[in-house]
């Protein structure tokens, strides 16, 4: 009985007169729109959650769903279409499971600030492509990184050692691509 309430309760505010609106959703529908392919990974009875979102994603969105065990997605070299989403299910005691096989998970969190579907850390004039609320998120994130990093590594290489074969931001800065550094900023692309 826990999981069919789960799954209606988790959809039930999106659905209405037979539509879905995804209005508050943290994905604006312009990237949903426009994703080719949607992976769903999970593990244990996540993973059962996760066809039933392939049900209801293929039904109304008319998008391809593959549901993947999080341990054998860890090992296999699926094709992923650009753009494409990524979706991680995950309950108590399963989120590393569930995570391990996503290139740098675990050790990163990406944050985005929207409002009405746009996404305000963008700035398409900028060198950057940062908006100005964007670099005084940033600014804020170094000016707090002691506090910050004093409970999120308290050892550089146990930080570094999480995830064996990863590696964990270990250095005050922010840049494009590293992935050592405290702060990432993605890359733009155009398209």
């Amino acid at each position: 009985m826990e999981q069919p309430v789960a799954v209606r309760e988790t959809y039930r505010a999106h659905v209405y007169k037979h539509k879905i609106s995804l209005d508050e959703s943290s994905l604006p529908l312009e990237i949903i729109k426009k994703a080719k392919k949607i992976f769903v990974i999970a593990c244990g009875t996540s993973l059962f959650a996760g066809f039933v979102a392939k049900g209801v994603i293929e039904k109304f969105a008319k998008i391809t769903v593959d549901v993947v065990t999080a341990s054998e997605f860890r090992y296999m070299n699926p094709i992923i279409p650009d753009p494409s989403i990524i979706i991680a299910i995950s309950q108590s005691g399963e989120t590393l499971d569930t995570i391990v096989g996503i290139n740098g998970s675990g050790m990163h969190t990406h944050i985005s600030l929207y409002k009405n579907s746009k996404n305000i850390f963008f700035d398409p004039d900028d060198k950057y492509k940062l908006s100005v609320e964007a670099k005084r998120f940033i600014a804020g994130l170094l000016k707090h990184a002691p506090e910050i990093t004093i409970l999120t590594n308290q050892w550089v290489n146990s930080y570094k050692r999480l995830t064996p074969g990863y590696e964990a931001p270990v250095y005050l800065s922010w840049a494009l691509r590293n992935r050592s550094d405290l702060i990432r900023i993605p890359v733009y692309r155009y398209g």
